[in-house]
């Protein structure tokens, strides 16, 4: 079973310390760069780039995650602490802590993250670029 249910009230990520405060619902469709302080879902679409808190200001504490749950699809580039992605995305992914690649997940663009959870079968195609061992955030 991966990170997201059928059922949208028991959605909650691998480590249930993310609570999600914004949504974009499934029939749904965001244009343009969408900034948040808090966590997101995406049920929906957005095209454009998703920038959460954490990514603009890491020193503030703030530990944002966007989720992009089965019926989901990102077209643009994401820019969180953590990143659960169960649909689509189609650019870059860059996490500062976790991304996790469920299974039945699809993204076409790089992943930089600190840590990487895959579980199979998910098709990537691109980079996955570690930031452990001394290697800088990029883009971040």
């Amino acid at each position: 079973m991966g990170l997201f249910s059928r059922k949208k009230p028991k959605l909650q990520p691998a480590n249930n310390l993310d609570t999600f405060h914004s949504f974009v619902d499934t029939g749904s469709t965001v244009r343009g760069r969408f900034i948040t302080d808090v966590s997101l879902r995406v049920d929906g679409t957005i095209e454009g780039d998703i920038e959460a808190a954490s990514a603009r200001e890491p020193s503030l504490g703030n530990q944002a995650c966007v989720a992009i749950s089965e019926t989901g699809t990102v077209i643009g580039d994401i820019h969180a602490y953590r990143v659960l992605v169960a649909g689509k995305v189609e650019g870059h992914i860059y996490a500062t802590e976790t991304v996790v690649l469920s299974a039945g997940s699809v993204v076409r663009g790089d992943v930089t993250y600190g840590q990487i959870k895959l579980e199979h079968p998910f098709q990537h195609v691109g980079m996955l670029i570690s930031r452990g061992n001394g290697v800088e955030a990029i883009n971040l």
